[in-house]
């Protein structure tokens, strides 16, 4: 297996010296052929996974109704100085 560590630095954007650039080629290769190892794996028994905890995305419509939201954005409304119909005018930041 052959590494070009030059390309990857540049990638990375790291200036490695001549000698940072020997040792990390030598950890690359063998990282890498970790990952060769895994090509070996029989996985054709395993069932694709996007995600392992079991948990769900829990949505709900939005939807304004009576309840006490609808009468604390009302108070807030009613106490703003500077109130247009159901927004808040604000000075600029900047």
């Amino acid at each position: 297996m052959h590494i070009d560590i030059d390309k990857i630095a540049s990638l990375a954007k790291l200036r490695l010296s001549a000698d940072e650039k020997n040792k990390l080629s030598g950890d690359l290769e063998n990282i890498l052929g970790h990952f060769d190892a895994l090509q070996e794996v029989d996985t054709s028994g395993v069932v694709p996974t996007s995600q392992v905890t079991g948990l769900m995305d829990v949505n709900r419509n939005d939807a304004v109704g009576n309840g006490i939201l609808q009468q604390q954005h009302q108070e807030l409304i009613s106490s703003s100085p500077h109130a247009r119909g159901k927004l808040i005018e604000l000075p600029p930041v900047f």
